[in-house]
């Protein structure tokens, strides 16, 4: 790509997330124009192309991939929620990232750790290559917080109701995998761990934060966990996704409110809980 590309790259992206046009038909419209001008030549070699973009001030790398909706670099689905958990961020944060994907929120989190000490982020997300993007990222904050990887804990696996071997359906695009139980041709073999697992083997006595994003597998990473776990390891605030919720065989969200959460922020994709 040559520098006016880039450029114009790099003016749409600043236009999607700053102003109206980042949204609705024209968002899908900018999403167009970016996948023409980076895929609709088939000689033009991508492999080695990469450049930092800043997605509301916090730097990523612009990754090249056909089936990676571009929309995630205008951030308007998610910023609500991601504002929101950012306000909350104070010493001793521990926040848990399931189903990370790319690592949006583990980034803009991360962003802010220069502001707090003796916090964590548990990133969990059991794509490869996405475990892979959220280290790139990372390493962009190195120079603003040193020790970054030693902050935040990268776990490469699914969670669910015990440990098992599932599949990845990897169908649908980096950030819509789904946990699946026999395999299907784009689907990739995944270790699966129990959400108190991970607590426990990472030494984990409270959490402050937690997002939930796993494409209708909720009720299954959620609900053994509060059945088996004390009080004291209950997340203060709760980010789900509910978009899948037909897909859940316990509806965790009427779960969770009637053990004391409270919903204080619901859209067409996500909700927030806080626990009281």
């Amino acid at each position: 790509m040559n520098f006016y590309k880039f450029f114009l790259l790099k003016l749409i992206l600043f236009v999607g997330q700053r102003t109206f046009l980042g949204r609705g038909i024209i968002r899908k419209k900018l999403v167009r124009i970016i996948e023409y001008m980076l895929f609709s030549n088939a000689n033009q070699n991508l492999s080695n192309c990469k450049f930092i973009c800043k997605i509301l001030g916090v730097p990523f790398y612009f990754i090249f991939d056909k089936i990676l909706d571009y929309k995630v670099y205008f951030c308007r689905s998610d910023r609500k929620e991601i504002f929101f958990l950012v306000r909350n961020l104070s010493d001793n944060t521990i926040f848990f990232d399931i189903g990370a994907s790319m690592g949006i929120y583990t980034q803009f989190l991360a962003f802010n750790f220069n502001n707090i000490k003796s916090s964590k982020i548990i990133s969990i997300e059991p794509d490869p290559i996405n475990c892979d993007r959220i280290r790139m990222n990372l390493d962009l904050l190195k120079f603003k917080i040193p020790e970054i990887h030693d902050l935040v804990k990268i776990e490469q696996c699914a969670l669910g109701e015990k440990k098992s071997l599932l599949y990845l359906n990897k169908n649908l695009g980096p950030a819509n995998g789904m946990i699946i139980d026999s395999f299907l041709p784009g689907s990739i073999k995944v270790n699966v761990r129990t959400l108190s697992d991970i607590i426990d083997s990472n030494k984990i006595t409270h959490i402050t934060n937690l997002k939930i994003d796993v494409e209708g597998y909720e009720d299954k990473v959620l609900f053994p966990f509060f059945k088996n776990s004390k009080k004291n390891l209950f997340p203060k605030n709760i980010i789900i996704e509910h978009a899948r919720k037909d897909l859940w065989k316990v509806n965790i969200i009427d779960y969770m409110l009637s053990i004391g959460y409270k919903e204080i922020y619901r859209n067409k994709a996500n909700l927030i809980l806080k626990f009281n």
